[in-house]
């Protein structure tokens, strides 16, 4: 739990000599060289922020499979348990120790984290030397705020090009695919959730939203109570993991950058411009410092988001070698994070090569997020995007991927030169970075998230980086990764229920092949295709509780359905022992009305083990052109 006061540091502490504090054996635990040379030689009153990194860390890897058999809804909870279990008694000694030196006003900004077993602290140095004394604790990390973690180059002054580039829009209306009932946690400056493209795509905690209406930000649920017992008291659309905020459970952007992440994640166009990738998902507003930013507040934000069980984390934000980042701490987080089922898109960095195999910041060089390089409107990698490879070699306990040939980062890249996206609190402004880019990737993970659930996070991002168009070098590389993302060779390759043509003549007519996926464990399943000129508006209800797609032009949605007569053919089949089948419609030449022609017909798959409907796939719109 996070925990900030405004306390001076009491002066007249006792001062320890330099050469005093240097002989203790717990000084070797100082990881950092500057925390060495404030603590033995700075004032005695100075307070210093620190996170005690313990010698027990909990593997989430290794916790999940003792579940056994686990709903991915129970998992996020399940695993904080088994943690807390772990991290607990470690750290029970130093927050006795914090508690007490809080008391006096020597201790404030105090975390205790489970995602991996770490407490942060703002303390002086004699406390510091207390707690690094503990045999519990493993070393200890300076962790000073920094200012420049955000990654945008500044205002573009070009054409926005995003969208169109990454084919979002031809999933949005071939396969109704903008990411619904995706939860995408943006950890950044905060979200101006009243902005009108926002509004209506926050997060509302269900377990906070005591009267049910998912109003956001609603007064009549602000009881100060922490409903949910995950605790953070009335946290109704987020948290604020601020060193600087007085009202944490109020994530509004207190600057820029989070809103324009924000819009280019979920951005509906209600003030006017389309700049959301995935427009049906929902944002999780996780706000850290404005300005300045100490590591241990991401990776609180990080513990939150997966928690609440979020789908997919965009971070637009990173650490320069140069500042000592704990890298080893950095992916811990991020794999234990992964490992609960939250899919973790990092931008690589706006520092080109300069640094050579130290351009890209942490978190971005961790081994299995996807790492997210930036484009302009010609599919030309940003002149600041920063390139790999990466290390690891020289990090314990890790120490893989020794360069060369190190590990290649960034895996994809996004437009990210003069992106158009919402601003603080109404209407558009363009911005440039690796900033930009990060939020369209995290969109189009929370598009094949909401289509399959299925899927792994490492699936998702193989998908990711298989159907991304290839720039620069044939293959993987150092700057494009796999390539710039597609959403619609996403859709197409991945989607449960897809097509091989996606235009249909209403004078012409033709074949439809489709591909059904149902995944392994619907193999033997039943299957049959029902289609209408619905264009994806609700319609029957299956036995089962499942909602297909239907019209109400009845006679020709009859005559869509029929069974394996002349018009539709093999709609009804068995899923395969990989869960796949397939189906054709024959259209003949005129039998779509003509008043159809500009519209969609569309058509959706329901599973079935027996005579019940167990799983509906998303819809696929075929155009109907004259």
């Amino acid at each position: 739990m996070f925990l900030t006061t405004a306390i001076l540091a009491a002066p007249g502490l006792l001062c320890m000599q330099a050469a005093d504090a240097r002989t203790l054996p717990q000084f070797a635990k100082l990881r950092e060289t500057e925390l060495q040379n404030l603590v033995a030689d700075g004032p005695s009153d100075k307070m210093i922020h620190v996170d005690l990194i313990f010698k027990t860390q909990p593997n989430f890897e290794v916790l999940k499979a003792g579940f056994g058999k686990i709903s991915d809804e129970e998992l996020p909870k399940a695993l904080r348990q088994k943690s807390l279990e772990i991290c607990q008694p470690e750290q029970a000694a130093a927050l006795k120790i914090i508690s007490a030196q809080y008391a006096e006003g020597n201790a404030d900004q105090i975390a205790a984290l489970w995602l991996t077993n770490v407490v942060g602290v703002t303390t002086t140095p004699e406390v510091i030397l207390e707690l690094a004394a503990l045999p519990e604790v493993n070393y200890v990390h300076y962790d000073p705020p920094r200012e420049g973690v955000l990654l945008d180059s500044g205002t573009g002054r070009g054409s926005t090009c995003d969208q169109n580039t990454i084919n979002s829009p031809w999933g949005w209306k071939r396969m109704n695919a903008k990411g619904q009932g995706s939860v995408i946690a943006v950890i950044d400056t905060g979200t101006c959730y009243t902005h009108p493209d926002l509004v209506n795509n926050i997060w509302v905690n269900p377990g906070e939203d005591l009267d049910g209406d998912g109003v956001t930000w609603d007064a009549d649920d602000m009881n100060g109570i922490d409903d949910d017992g995950n605790g953070y008291v009335d946290d109704l659309i987020g948290w604020a993991f601020d060193h600087t905020t007085g009202t944490p459970n109020n994530p509004m952007d207190h600057g820029y950058h989070g809103t324009h992440t924000s819009g280019t994640v979920v951005g509906d166009g209600t003030d006017g411009s389309e700049v959301g990738t995935a427009p049906g998902a929902k944002v999780m507003p996780v706000r850290t410092s404005t300005l300045i930013t100490h590591e241990i507040e991401v990776w609180q934000g990080m513990e939150y988001a997966m928690l609440m069980d979020a789908d997919v984390i965009s971070m637009s934000l990173g650490w320069w070698y140069g500042w000592l980042p704990d890298r080893a701490t950095w992916r811990a987080n991020c794999d234990n994070t992964q490992a609960s089922g939250v899919m973790m898109v990092i931008a690589a960095g706006n520092e080109g090569s300069w640094y050579g195999i130290q351009s890209v910041r942490t978190p971005g060089d961790v081994p299995d997020v996807t790492t997210v390089g930036a484009t302009d409107c010609s599919d030309n990698i940003a002149s600041f995007s920063s390139v790999g490879p990466v290390q690891w070699a020289d990090v314990p306990p890790y120490n893989d991927h020794p360069h060369p040939p190190g590990l290649n980062k960034p895996d994809v890249s996004a437009p990210g030169v003069d992106t158009l996206s919402t601003y603080p609190c109404s209407g558009y402004t363009t911005l440039s970075g690796t900033s930009m880019a990060t939020p369209h990737v995290a969109g189009a993970a929370a598009i094949l998230r909401s289509i399959r659930p299925d899927l792994s996070v490492a699936e998702c991002k193989a998908a990711l980086m298989a159907t991304s168009v290839d720039f620069g070098p044939p293959g993987l590389d150092n700057q494009f990764g796999a390539g710039r993302i597609d959403v619609a060779e996403m859709l197409k390759t991945y989607a449960p229920l897809r097509a091989d043509i996606y235009k249909l003549g209403a004078a012409t007519g033709g074949t439809v092949n489709f591909t059904i996926e149902g995944t392994a464990a619907r193999a033997g399943h039943n299957y049959w295709l029902l289609g209408s000129a619905s264009g994806n508006e609700p319609g029957t209800t299956l036995p089962g509780g499942i909602v297909m797609p239907i019209n109400q032009d009845w006679l020709f949605n009859l005559i869509m359905a029929q069974t394996n007569g002349p018009i539709f053919q093999n709609n009804r089949g068995s899923l395969d022992g990989a869960g796949f089948g397939s189906a054709t419609v024959q259209v003949t030449p005129g039998m779509i009305p003509g008043s159809l022609v500009g519209q969609f017909v569309s058509f959706a798959c329901a599973t079935s083990p027996g005579s019940v409907a167990d799983y509906t796939t998303n819809p696929v719109n075929l155009e109907i052109l004259p």
